[in-house]
């Protein structure tokens, strides 16, 4: 781990409220980026590749900038009274002020151009010495932002070609396990009663477990089953565990695509009852069937469930 450099700007360092020539300059500069210690606005770099040195270099060039600033300031305030009318008291009051300062502020006036000259030059050579010590610190905060943008995106570039590897390799499993199902004994299926209907799951064995149901299956004798059970239910739903449902779409436009390749039978996953749709009731899987909560065979079942269908 490298160290922490915690930056804050010169307004967030030192008070400027008033109106002087001192305010004015350090509104001028409010946006200058200084070491200091940590604070309520300032901002941390962390792991940054700043040597000790620099971090001391930079961080007593700003406690020498802040000391004469504030020097300043304080010179600016009495260059300044005659400007200090008092406000909030009584025209009374007022007046007195002005008669009881009358020499001092007659003299500040004819001074002030050349003593805030002044002050603004004292200024400069301040802001000069800080920024032949730290005038290195913007650069280098701009580096190590651009280091640590190139490193996160080198790590997300990272995650996403590993991210695309495993995707790649699921896609292979399914293909393969699709491809050695074909005509072998390796489908199961499952009916069941739902709220809504009879519903009739299709489980390619080697891709999601089945322990319960009717397994060790050629896709024909599936079909052979599903054909029966509509023989007797038209209406029954269709059906396909996660994997198997993402082995049929990896291939085919949809999974009652790929089921029709499989069997060369063309079939309505999701066929609709008209007498159920005239009396107002619908016989089909219910809205949350597929849910992480529903069972699959003999209790097992196969995480995730089947989520939609088509």
């Amino acid at each position: 781990m490298g160290r922490a450099v915690e930056v804050s700007t010169l307004r967030d360092l030192i008070e400027y409220t008033r109106a002087d020539v001192i305010g004015a300059r350090i509104r001028d500069h409010a946006d200058l980026r200084c070491v200091s210690e940590p604070r309520f606005r300032s901002r941390t770099y962390t792991d940054t590749d700043a040597s000790d040195s620099d971090y001391e270099r930079w961080r007593s060039a700003t406690e020498e900038l802040l000391a004469s600033i504030g020097e300043l300031q304080t010179c600016a305030r009495v260059v300044t009274a005659h400007l200090d009318v008092p406000r909030g008291r009584s025209v009374l009051a007022r007046q007195w002020w002005h008669i009881r300062y009358a020499n001092r502020n007659r003299s500040l006036r004819a001074n002030y151009d050349t003593d805030a000259e002044q002050l603004c030059a004292e200024f400069d050579r301040a802001l000069a010495a800080y920024e032949e010590r730290a005038g290195d610190l913007p650069a280098f905060l701009a580096e190590d932002s651009r280091r640590k943008q190139q490193r996160a995106h080198e790590e997300w570039r990272r995650r996403e070609e590993a991210e695309q590897r495993k995707r790649a390799q699921d896609r292979q499993r399914r293909s393969d396990a699709l491809a050695a199902a074909v005509t072998g004994p390796q489908w199961a299926y499952r009916i069941s009663e739902s709220p809504s209907g009879r519903i009739f799951s299709i489980y390619l064995t080697s891709l999601d477990g089945a322990a319960g149901c009717p397994s060790g299956l050629t896709v024909a004798e599936v079909q052979a089953a599903l054909v029966a059970e509509r023989a007797e239910h038209p209406y029954t739903a269709v059906m396909w565990a996660p994997e198997t449902r993402r082995a049929l779409e990896d291939e085919h436009a949809s999974r009652a695509a790929g089921w029709e390749v499989l069997t060369g039978e063309p079939i309505d996953p999701h066929p609709r009852d008209p007498s159920a749709r005239r009396s107002g009731r619908y016989h089909g899987p219910s809205s949350n069937y597929g849910s992480d909560s529903h069972s699959g065979c003999g209790g097992g079942g196969f995480s995730g469930g089947f989520g939609g269908y088509r």
